[in-house]
């Protein structure tokens, strides 16, 4: 998996390179229309706005997938700490599951 991984950061870092000097030298511009607004953009403003925008796509997708994780987490913790306290209010086993059907220890 690192291997392909790696493999894969080359081959991208590869492509930015071309398509960084492809552009650089080019002085046409691309005009873009949407909603309305019309843009003129070179081929390297295009190209640097399109990796920002597909950054800023992965870094969305990594925040909620963190929080989402981190969420979850403290939902297990809660659930488990909810059942330990109930286990310990009504004195009847722990909440072990490896010790689940074992006598409590006797109280003195």
């Amino acid at each position: 998996m690192i291997a392909l991984g790696l493999a894969l950061l080359l081959i991208a870092s590869g492509a930015t390179v071309f398509a960084v000097m492809a552009s650089a030298t080019t002085s046409t511009t691309i005009a873009l229309t949407a909603l309305g607004v019309e843009v003129s953009l070179s081929p390297l403003a295009l190209f640097v706005a399109g990796a920002l925008s597909v950054t800023l796509l992965a870094l969305g997708f990594a925040l909620i997938s963190r929080g989402t994780r981190r969420k979850a987490r403290r939902r297990k913790e809660l659930r488990q700490l909810r059942r330990e306290n109930a286990t310990a209010t009504t004195g009847k086993g722990t909440a072990d599951p490896a010790h689940e059907g074992t006598e409590p220890p006797p109280e003195l």
